[in-house]
């Protein structure tokens, strides 16, 4: 699963977004791997929206954010990606 931000907005327009942070991966890893998520269950991805590259740096104010979970496998067959509705949080 991937998880990105699509839309950043800090008291209104325009939208802050501006790229996602660079990942570092290390020179050798294992393979793919896959959680399986039972129905009624959950799964939780964590980030730090601090890392993520804004057009104005992180301040005071009310925010709005859009998030977009990629690679959700279905079955054999298919993935979605699921976005959300819009979270709200204040920064003081």
């Amino acid at each position: 699963m991937n998880i990105s931000l699509v839309d950043i907005y800090r008291d209104g327009p325009p939208n802050q977004y501006l790229s996602r942070p660079d990942v570092e991966l290390p020179y050798l890893i294992s393979g793919m791997g896959r959680r399986e998520i039972r129905p009624g269950a959950t799964s939780t991805i964590t980030t730090d929206a601090r890392k993520w590259k804004t057009r104005y740096p992180w301040k005071s104010g009310r925010y709005k954010v859009t998030v977009r979970v990629d690679n959700l496998t279905v079955d054999g067959y298919a993935t979605l990606s699921v976005l959300s509705d819009a979270v709200e949080f204040t920064i003081r």
